[in-house]
């Protein structure tokens, strides 16, 4: 058997060229002299990147923004390791379902 062949018709062949036209407009055009791994920072960011040195997060606690920060209802250990303590939530605060998240949205459009 040969190559499989499609008939479209004048509404499908419009699509089509519609379609191509977006793909084409995502691609990235070659520029001379660069590669896809070209580093072409500027200089001062490029310097600024070499000097940094290794950081970590200090270990999150009630007194030290580290990881996390440490709210109502949740309790954080020497390690850092985040705990919920089973403390019900403040009055002030509803826990919404996700119908009401979407409801927000559909009213924001």
């Amino acid at each position: 058997m040969g190559e499989k062949k499609y008939l479209v018709d004048s509404e499908g062949l419009a699509r089509l060229v519609v379609n191509i036209k977006a793909m084409l407009g995502q691609k990235v055009d070659v520029e001379s002299g660069k590669g896809l791994s070209t580093e072409d920072f500027t200089t001062a960011l490029k310097t600024k990147l070499e000097n940094l040195e290794n950081y970590s997060l200090p270990t999150a606690s009630a007194q030290t923004l580290g990881g996390v920060k440490v709210g109502t209802g949740l309790s954080i250990n020497a390690s850092g390791e985040l705990s919920a303590t089973g403390e019900a939530l403040p009055a002030d605060i509803e826990v919404m379902s996700l119908a009401d998240i979407d409801a927000l949205f559909e009213e924001e459009n």
